[in-house]
């Protein structure tokens, strides 16, 4: 699964590093970070399984999906379609539960997208991404987005340096 994307023919700020490769230094750079994207894809999903199938791994289109599931499950334990023990309610606090985490991770990645352009199929590549010339070249030059992860990674690293951030980095850091 090859998740670099390219939006332009250009797709690189013509001052960055990258605009200095050869055209052979380029497809070498190309393929190491596809390689690169594809093994931080497959460590992504065995994450995801370890921890029982975390949401912060999960496709955009899974998200939408389970939302939409936990949302008709809570419409049928409200109508009485499905049976809930009426005492606790634990069906329907777990349910209300995953809904709720599925929602912060849609959330988190629509924060992300907004601010830095993140994208499901985005690099995961800090290197290649820098090499390209970073926001601006994404933004300006077609040049790949980053994934969600290494959106974060860059806020933080925005919060660490003094820089405008999105992140509530003070809470967590």
């Amino acid at each position: 699964m090859s998740t670099a994307t390219v939006r332009s023919p250009q797709g690189f700020a013509p001052d960055s590093v990258y605009a200095e490769y050869s055209a052979d230094e380029r497809g070498a750079a190309d393929r190491m970070e596809v390689e690169a994207n594809d093994r931080r894809a497959h460590l992504l999903a065995l994450k995801a399984e370890k921890e029982n199938h975390s949401v912060h791994g999960l496709p955009d289109s899974s998200l939408r999906r389970l939302a939409k599931e936990y949302h008709r499950e809570l419409e049928d334990l409200a109508d009485g379609d499905l049976g809930d023990d009426s005492k606790t309610g634990r069906r329907t606090k777990l349910a209300e539960a995953k809904l709720a985490d599925v929602e912060a991770e849609q959330a988190f990645r629509a924060v992300l997208s907004e601010s830095w352009g993140a994208a499901e199929d985005g690099t995961h590549s800090y290197t290649s991404y820098m090499a390209r010339g970073g926001l601006p070249a994404t933004i300006h030059h077609g040049a790949p987005a980053p994934s969600y992860d290494l959106a974060q990674k860059l806020d933080f690293e925005h919060f660490k340096l003094g820089r405008p951030h999105v992140l509530a980095w003070r809470e967590t850091a």
